[in-house]
């Protein structure tokens, strides 16, 4: 919805601008290209002649795919790079450090892999589509071998330890996709919950593991029987109440002697998870996964987002090796890093530790895995913008993509990591308009004094522009986090009250409750510039044409009256009481939001008590139009068509 409160977002291309809006059409493939399309297996493609043959280096898919992949050829070690904003796979060598080929997607690729087989497996994030491609020399761009359609933005990868089963991680369509890599049936897609953003398998093959990168959640899959289990990944930890009051335990009789000792009173805190885009599995079986712990505040109101103590801290999630989804994981938090946006991991499992990738604070940061948690180590600086790294352990280093910079760095994995060398990718795309640029890395800064005081970022809370799919504290009350993507534009005022006449006004409400300094007229500028930039994928498989049409003319009918508020899917730009259940004190009317993208935003309502469409349109009867009374079938169509804006 348009309520606007801690801008953020992930994203866009150091040169070009244009790089994550929607395409028109998916691309054509070129000849001799396999294309599979649901239900309608293809015959398979023969290798391209003269496929050299490059290994992995990580052979059983310990690590979900990242934006940079390794492989060894003869001797050589090379590096692919998923280069979203040339969308393009660039091939590097990483002893000679030169770029020896670069290979035009026609799509964003999110992440790239290599297979057990030697193919090179890139993921369109916006043209929906897994592309296999075949190195066959190593100074000339990849050669298609085949192209197989998935749901809506495919972020995440892995391969089974048998590496005859590629697992991909479809963020928009909220889907997991199984892939028979040696057959030419159409995957198998199993439904998960929103956003899920990193996927590995187990150590038997036999499951998937997938994190989200909004809600707070894991998902465990059964690949033979496609059995789903999710769990919360909510911490639950206790400290001393704070209280001006302090609790003391008083004798019976007040005047037959001192009073007791003061006893302690300890309070229960929830710390939701966010930012779990990266996942690995080590060699004990176990699953570790980088995120952040978030404290959203109690449910009265306050005057910030969320506690002011402890609102965000990096942290660490741990799943047994035998994690089924029947129970929350293990979690940590982890003091003493500025890990606010973690955005890739691998392995060091020579030195029993993990690399993270930090985007915004620029850094590899490392965790210390230890059989009974883990502990954060030193962090070293990055090139501006990394999300990906590698691990070549034969030869004690990584390899770190930067792509605000263009930048492939390498590091020697000594005991305090350092940056041997570093060098810098061209681009064949135009250059992009610096206020874009500039809004970009105001975006994803962490601990920048005009954004807020305790480290969070405008993408803290908006990954990629979206939302966290949490509620926090707020001056007004609980109030949910809005998607801001293709969300500015013609809806103002902003905020849940509709009480900022534009961007800037509202913004500077902002950052005052996240206790920073405030934006300059031209940051104001350069964040909506970036975020004019951002789009959502097309849809590659709509709904049903007649149970949409059917839900369009509910949502404009006199019985509903949705559209009385909802102009067209917009809004009135008038606020409306629409909570009589509201505490004393607290608002109770609201401005109109926008429902565009309000399919991919759950949950609902200001507060966001309603946890799908189904439970929104039954809870608001008679404050927020008539739809209770509504078949099951046309609520259904009604959320067809909800979803489509």
């Amino acid at each position: 919805m348009r309520r606007l409160f801690a801008l953020a977002l992930v994203g866009l291309s150091a040169c070009h601008p244009g790089s994550s809006a929607r395409p028109t059409a998916p691309p054509a493939p070129s000849a001799g290209v396999e294309v599979t399309a649901a239900g309608a297996p293809a015959e398979p493609v023969a290798a391209p002649p003269g496929a050299l043959p490059v290994q992995p280096l990580d052979a059983t898919g310990s690590s979900s795919a990242a934006a940079v992949a390794l492989a060894r050829l003869g001797e050589r070690t090379l590096a692919f790079v998923a280069d979203a904003d040339d969308r393009a796979i660039v091939t590097f060598d990483v002893d000679t450090r030169a770029r020896l080929a670069s290979t035009p997607l026609g799509a964003r690729p999110s992440a790239v892999l290599v297979t057990p087989a030697g193919r090179v497996v890139a993921l369109g994030a916006d043209d929906a589509r897994v592309h296999l491609l075949a190195l066959v020399a190593v100074d000339a761009p990849l050669v298609s071998e085949r192209i197989i359609p998935v749901p809506d933005e495919p972020v995440s990868a892995a391969v089974t330890p048998s590496g005859d089963t590629l697992l991909v991680a479809s963020r928009w369509g909220h889907a997991l996709s199984i892939v028979a890599l040696a057959s030419p049936d159409a995957p198998v897609v199993v439904d998960v919950p929103r956003d899920p953003a990193a996927v590995v398998a187990s150590s038997d093959g036999r499951s998937a593991i997938v994190l989200h990168a909004a809600g707070s959640r894991a998902t465990h899959v059964e690949l033979a029987s496609r059995a789903v289990r999710t769990a919360s990944l909510d911490r639950h930890i206790q400290r001393e109440e704070r209280s001006s009051t302090p609790m003391m335990a008083m004798p019976d009789d007040l005047d037959s002697g001192p009073r007791a000792p003061r006893k302690r009173r300890l309070e229960t805190l929830t710390l939701s998870a966010d930012q779990a885009f990266a996942v690995a599995r080590l060699e004990d079986g176990r699953f570790v996964a980088p995120d952040v712990a978030l404290d959203t505040g109690a449910e009265v109101s306050s005057g910030g987002y969320g506690s002011v103590e402890t609102p965000a801290t990096p942290a660490v999630a741990t799943l047994a090796a035998a994690w089924t989804g029947e129970k929350a994981p293990d979690g940590q938090r982890i003091f003493g890093s500025h890990c606010l946006l973690p955005r890739a991991a691998a392995t060091d499992a020579a030195n029993s530790r993990m690399l993270v990738a930090c985007l915004g604070s620029d850094e590899l940061a490392v965790v210390r895995l230890r059989p009974d948690g883990a502990k954060v180590g030193m962090a070293i600086r990055m090139a501006k913008g990394p999300v990906g790294v590698s691990v070549d352990a034969q030869n004690e280093r990584a390899v770190v993509w930067s792509a605000f910079d263009r930048v492939v760095s390498v590091v020697a994995l000594e005991r305090t990591l350092r940056v041997t060398s570093t060098t810098t990718l061209p681009c064949a795309s135009p250059e992009p308009d610096e206020a874009v640029l500039r809004g970009r890395a105001l975006f994803h800064a962490t601990f920048d004094q005009r954004v807020s005081a305790d480290g969070r970022a405008c993408a803290s809370c908006h990954p990629d522009g979206r939302d966290d799919g949490l509620s926090w504290s707020a001056p007004g009350g609980r109030r949910q986090t809005p998607v801001l993507v293709e969300r500015l534009e013609g809806t103002a005022p902003y905020g849940w009250d509709g009480s900022a006449k534009d961007l800037e006004h509202h913004l500077a409400h902002t950052t005052a409750r996240l206790g920073g300094r405030g934006l300059r007229p031209r940051d104001v500028g350069d964040l909506a510039a970036y975020l004019g930039t951002l789009h959502p994928p097309a849809a590659s498989h709509p709904a049903p044409a007649g149970r949409v049409a059917r839900g369009a003319a509910l949502f404009a009918s006199e019985e509903t009256q949705c559209g009385s508020c909802h102009t067209r899917g917009g809004t009135d730009g008038e606020s409306h009481d629409l909570d009589p259940e509201a505490h004393r004190g607290a608002a109770r009317k609201f401005d109109t939001p926008s429902l565009h993208l309000v399919g991919h935003s759950a949950p609902y309502f200001h507060d966001g008590r309603y946890p799908t469409l189904e439970d929104l349109l039954v809870g608001v009867d008679g404050t927020m139009g008539h739809t209770a009374q509504l078949s099951p079938d046309d609520r259904s169509a009604l959320g067809a068509y909800l979803e489509t804006l």
